[in-house]
């Protein structure tokens, strides 16, 4: 699981690290907003610990930015200095699945990260289906064409026949869609388009 701590005090995340160390997470800590805003969409799918009081940028706008320019499914938990009731319903509106006042308690904060680990590990199939096609939409209509008559296995020798084209050139396109999907071998590819179909 990985947890990404956006929080400026380093013994803050210290003492986050510490509450969740016996779930092994691999963890990345941000001091500030921006960074992070910057390379979240690159990053695997994990949770977001975020402090609201970031030295950068104020962490309910960050939340609301998270959740409308960062969009590969993210859990976010928010931490807060005193705050009101209307703070914590507010936060959960754009898309927290906790909200906590510092000092939180540790058996409280163990299980929001359980529930967001639990979220992470059972995606919707729909969102699932989302994200297949959006990676199925940056392939060229040639690769689609390759990826399509490769179905049940077939070999590229075959393909190439079907489709009137060197082995050459569709071992290239096979490569090209395996880098364009992020997948780990051609198989992958393969059950990826399955999925979406």
């Amino acid at each position: 699981m990985y947890i990404y701590i956006v929080e400026q005090d380093e013994r803050e995340k210290e003492h986050i690290c510490d509450v969740v160390a016996h779930m092994h997470p691999k963890v990345q800590w941000y001091d500030k907003g921006r960074p992070f805003l910057n390379e979240c969409e690159n990053l695997p799918r994990g949770l977001i610990i975020l402090d609201t009081c970031l030295p950068d940028l104020d962490g309910m706008a960050l939340l609301h930015k998270l959740k409308s320019d960062c969009d590969n499914g993210h859990e976010i938990i928010l931490l807060s200095g005193p705050c009101s009731v209307s703070d914590a319903v507010h936060a959960m509106k754009e898309g927290a699945i906790n909200f906590f006042e510092k000092p939180f308690r540790q058996a409280e904060m163990v299980d929001a990260v359980k529930e967001a680990r639990d979220k992470l590990t059972r995606a919707p199939s729909t969102e699932l289906a989302e994200q297949d096609l959006m990676s199925l939409a940056q392939l060229t209509p040639r690769e689609l064409s390759v990826l399509k008559a490769s179905s049940n296995g077939r070999s590229a020798k075959s393909v190439a026949h079907s489709l009137g084209l060197s082995v050459r050139t569709i071992e290239m396109h096979r490569s090209n869609i395996i880098k364009k999907l992020d997948v780990r071998n051609f198989a992958g590819a393969l059950l990826l388009a399955a999925k979406a179909e």
